[in-house]
C-alpha cells in the first residue's frame, strides 16, 4: 500500500488521480484517528477499573459510634453482630 502511494507520487501530475490520492488520505487519517480514538477509550476503561475501590476484608472491626464494641463487616456492608 505504501509501495503504491510513492510509485503514484513518481508520476507526472496531469491532475487525473488526484481526487483518488484524496481519497486515499481521507481513509488513512481517517482510519489514524480512529485507531487513537479507541486507544484513548481503552486507557480510560483500563484507568476506572484500576482505580475501583477495594472493600477490607471480612471481620470484626472497632465500631467508631460505640467506644469498646466491635462490629462485623461482612466484605460489603456492616452487620448488626456485635461483641
Amino acid at each position: 500500500m505504501v509501495w503504491q502511494f510513492v510509485e503514484a507520487s513518481r508520476l507526472p501530475d496531469d491532475g487525473t488521480d488526484a481526487a483518488g490520492m484524496f481519497m486515499m488520505s481521507a481513509i488513512v487519517v481517517g482510519a489514524g484517528l480512529v485507531g487513537l480514538a479507541g486507544l484513548f477509550l481503552w486507557r480510560a476503561l483500563r484507568r476506572e477499573n484500576a482505580a475501583a475501590p477495594t472493600h477490607p476484608p471480612a471481620g470484626w472491626y472497632a465500631d467508631p459510634h460505640l467506644p469498646g464494641v466491635f462490629r462485623y463487616w461482612d466484605g460489603d456492608a456492616w452487620t448488626e453482630h456485635t461483641r
